[in-house]
């Protein structure tokens, strides 16, 4: 499965992913890095087309953070998992985006804390 792939198939369902995981996704740094670049795109089109609080930004956005988590840049991770955050806030709680972004949230910042 290609980065890309993985970073979406987290957010589509398959819910936050392990550490193992991280570390075949980093071990490719170079379509791992890719990845983010197109993402980072399409975060950005997002934005510019539907605005920050639109719940269809927040995938966009959770790819991104899952990628930028894989190259090692935490901070930069958890600033864009907080743009799903506020995309998916007036959102039910419990719903499908919501439950997936809060999953995503509570991963890295578990994850960012055992480094810290």
């Amino acid at each position: 499965m290609s980065p890309a792939a993985a970073a979406i198939y987290f957010t589509e369902g398959g819910g936050a992913p392990g550490a193992e995981t991280l570390n075949a996704l980093a071990g490719d740094v170079i379509y791992v890095d890719a990845a983010s670049k197109l993402l980072e795109q399409a975060l950005a089109s997002a934005l510019e087309n539907l605005g920050e609080g639109h719940p269809s930004v927040a995938p966009a956005a959770a790819n991104l953070a899952m990628v930028l988590e894989a190259l090692g840049k935490s901070a930069e991770a958890m600033a864009t998992i907080q743009i799903a955050v506020r995309a998916v806030a007036g959102q039910p709680e419990g719903s499908y985006h919501r439950a997936n972004v809060e999953r995503i949230a509570e991963f890295l910042q578990a994850d960012d804390s055992t480094l810290a």
